[in-house]
């Protein structure tokens, strides 16, 4: 704009075209042509609202010429092995099949040699203890998890605690914590050397796709559906459901009761063998010299008392004191 066309712009009866201040740059369908003039190119592209016609007319809608499209689908069950009869577990093993589970075991015990033989691993790490594992053992690990979903607890290692309030000797005989946690390390449902850039659920994929398969394999849905609070007179719910499943899974089913704890005796014994040197130091005290004296570790070498007992009911068999080992086990 020059100085006459901003002094015509605050006489009243002056009117600006759009076209003037269109911003260009905003546009991302606009392209520069060279060969014609800017402002003429852009003036053809632009619409003007003027044009179009803003009267609308509300008219009752056609009921007897709606459009009806048949259902042809077929509906309900696909499969002959659910009838009445049918427990938790035959309903959850349709989705939950032996194909998906190999697939879990497969890629799972693969990305484990995967890291076993590009990891620096210490002579102490856990990693060392790591045996492919199968079937049975995977069953029973998604087993563990859906009972944690009933039996909540603060941390994943107080489903193995000692602690009177939260101990449970059936699972910790099932599986250790070591054994679950590292499953839980290695877990996998695909293979990492196969990467998808273009694919943001690649590492997940092929299990998504076998229960997408098992689940039209199982059922189809009907004509006429509502997603709501359950309408059936089937007394079973969502929790008792996952109890039944977890109990065959974990075999609590077959089995009454649970295996006898066999009694721990913890006795002080010396060992033998060996002169005044072989004397070691009494684990309780190195513990109370360094955690509650907050003794360094070298003062607490100098003050630790050297014994040759040991308790033979604690693991490892522990050096210990007679002093500690009353205190211990009274």
């Amino acid at each position: 704009m020059d100085t006459y066309d901003i002094e015509m712009a605050l006489e009243d009866d002056y009117d600006i075209s759009d076209s003037e201040f269109y911003d260009s740059d905003n546009d991302p369908e606009f392209v520069l042509n060279n060969n014609h003039n800017e402002t003429d190119s852009v003036t053809e592209t632009m619409i003007s609202f003027s044009d179009v016609s803003l009267n609308f007319t509300w008219e009752d809608y056609d009921v007897e010429n709606h459009k009806i499209f048949q259902f042809t689908g077929n509906e309900g069950i696909q499969t002959h092995t659910v009838n009445i009869h049918s427990t938790a577990i035959d309903i959850f093993k349709l989705f939950f099949n032996d194909g998906l589970v190999n697939l879990i075991v497969r890629e799972t015990n693969v990305y484990a040699n995967q890291v076993l033989q590009s990891t620096r691993i210490s002579r102490n790490c856990r990693l060392n203890n790591w045996a492919d594992n199968n079937s049975q053992e995977i069953q029973v690990f998604f087993g563990i998890f859906i009972w944690m979903g009933l039996n909540v607890r603060p941390a994943l290692s107080d489903y193995w605690s000692n602690d009177p309030l939260y101990k449970n000797d059936f699972i910790s005989h099932l599986m250790t914590r070591n054994r679950f946690e590292l499953l839980m390390r290695m877990l996998h449902f695909n293979d990492n050397q196969i990467p998808n850039p273009n694919d943001k659920l690649v590492k997940i994929r092929p299990l998504l796709t076998l229960l997408k398969n098992n689940i039209q394999s199982v059922y189809s849905v009907r004509e006429k559906m509502v997603i709501d609070e359950k309408l059936t007179k089937s007394k079973i719910t969502v929790t008792s459901f996952r109890r039944e499943v977890c109990k065959s899974l974990l075999g609590i089913e077959t089995q009454t009761r649970l295996p006898p704890i066999k009694p721990v005796i913890h006795i002080l014994q010396p060992r033998t063998g060996g002169g005044t040197s072989d004397r070691k130091q009494c684990v309780l005290c190195y513990e109370n010299l360094t955690k509650l004296k907050k003794l360094s570790r070298d003062e607490a070498r100098k003050r630790v008392k050297k014994v040759k007992t040991f308790c033979s009911g604690c693991p490892k068999k522990p050096t210990m004191c007679f002093e500690c080992h009353i205190a211990k086990h009274k």
